[in-house]
């Protein structure tokens, strides 16, 4: 299309000519690429932005108020709440169904092993709520995890994406699978950890503007090398404020 366009090629960057550029995390992938100026232009006409250090989303206050009077019809105002997110495109998806029935979705958990994670986070924190969190579609399938769980502290939440951003920023941590709320998550400054199948956490891991603790578990490597999942987690360690957290602050296994 630029060719078409009549588009001098000396005004262009593209993604893929750096070297190096299909490795690594892509938030700095896409960070050195809009650091680049083609080369008919001056690179001092252009300077880059401060560093932010991650992506940002933002809250409006009406979906603050929104959210609030939803938390006090609950409940649940004021109260630390855990989102967990077992969702992914696929399971909100058309061909939801067709996934689950062939296992090919490489980022589903099986229901047992959600039901042990929830007890082990509620062993940890007995006077959290952990929420099950997902689309609409997803309601049916956290409903599942809700019924293996048998814990009265768990509770199935099924919400639009803003309403995620709100919901974010007044929990305590997320635990998800590789998906797109887990970004929202750390974008917001919540401490996360992210659950990986198929795809490499150095690839995709979140980024947290605020320095807020990311970690990333699972993932071709730990299959590599024998693991076969996780079975539980401790959250003690993930705390707002906090830097990037090691494996030891918030342990998955």
């Amino acid at each position: 299309m630029l060719k078409m366009s009549g588009v001098d090629p000396h005004r262009c960057e593209y993604l893929f000519d750096e070297p190096g550029s299909t490795g690594g995390n892509l938030v700095d992938l896409f960070v050195r690429f809009g650091m680049r100026t083609p080369p008919v232009l001056r690179a001092a006409d252009y300077p880059p932005p401060p560093s932010i250090g991650g992506p940002r989303v933002y809250v409006l206050d009406s979906e603050r108020a929104e959210r609030d009077a939803w938390l006090r019809a609950q409940g649940w105002y004021g109260r630390e709440l855990i989102l967990i997110q077992p969702g992914n495109h696929r399971t909100m998806g058309r061909r939801r169904t067709r996934w689950r029935r062939l296992n090919a979705d490489d980022n589903w958990w099986p229901l047992e092993r959600w039901a042990a994670l929830l007890q082990r986070i509620h062993d940890d924190r007995r006077d959290a709520l952990l929420v099950l969190r997902g689309s609409v579609e997803e309601v049916p399938m956290l409903e599942e995890i809700h019924a293996a769980a048998k814990l009265p502290e768990v509770t199935v939440v099924g919400n639009n994406l803003r309403q995620l951003f709100a919901l974010c920023e007044v929990a305590h941590s997320v635990i998800s699978v590789d998906t797109g709320p887990a970004h929202v998550a750390g974008a917001l400054g919540l401490p996360l950890v992210v659950l990986y199948g198929a795809q490499p956490a150095k690839d995709w891991l979140p980024r947290s503007p605020s320095g807020s603790p990311v970690l990333g578990v699972g993932g071709p490597a730990a299959l590599d090398a024998g693991g076969s999942g996780v079975s539980g987690c401790r959250v003690r360690g993930l705390a707002r404020g906090g830097s990037e957290s090691k494996a030891g602050d918030a342990t998955l296994g």
